[in-house]
């Protein structure tokens, strides 16, 4: 008598070794994919950064370009100030010296014309009036002191 034809479990098969392979060639094309659209991502990603680095680039150097007008405009009004600021000094030093001989010239002319009876009050006035030049020099000289920095500082000479 034959014998019933059964299925062990063990033998029978779902999936066959050519289906086992196309789904591993599907898995690695799946995964290749995902790796191309990351490395896509990436790519565009930094595009973006590359342009927005690009236009912080553009930014700063227009910045520094307006800096640079900036210090040139101040370099100048530096200068203009300095040179006006000596112009002043020479004015008032033209003015102090002026009046300094001015004042000399009213000693000299007024202090010799003296009218006293014994004529030792006129020497007197003289000698103060001496006295009194001497001392507008000296006060003079110490004001034509150049002081370069502006500081009050006197520098040495």
């Amino acid at each position: 008598m034959p014998r019933p034809v059964t299925e062990s479990p063990t033998t029978h098969s779902t999936t066959s070794p050519q289906q086992n392979t196309d789904t591993s060639t599907q898995h690695d094309n799946t995964s290749s994919s995902d790796t191309t659209s990351q490395h896509i991502q990436t790519l565009e990603q930094l595009d973006k950064q590359h342009h927005q680095l690009k236009q912080l680039q553009s930014t700063l150097e227009n910045y520094v370009h307006q800096l640079q007008h900036e210090e040139k405009i101040l370099r100048l009004a530096l200068e203009q100030s300095s040179t006006s600021l000596k112009e002043q000094r020479d004015r008032e030093r033209s003015r102090r010296e002026e009046e300094a001989v001015r004042r000399l010239e009213e000693v000299l002319m007024g202090g010799g014309g003296g009218s006293s009876s014994d004529g030792s009050d006129a020497d007197d006035d003289n000698v103060g009036g001496n006295d009194l030049i001497a001392n507008e020099v000296h006060l003079n000289d110490e004001e034509n002191v150049d002081d370069d920095w502006g500081d009050g500082k006197i520098a040495a000479v």
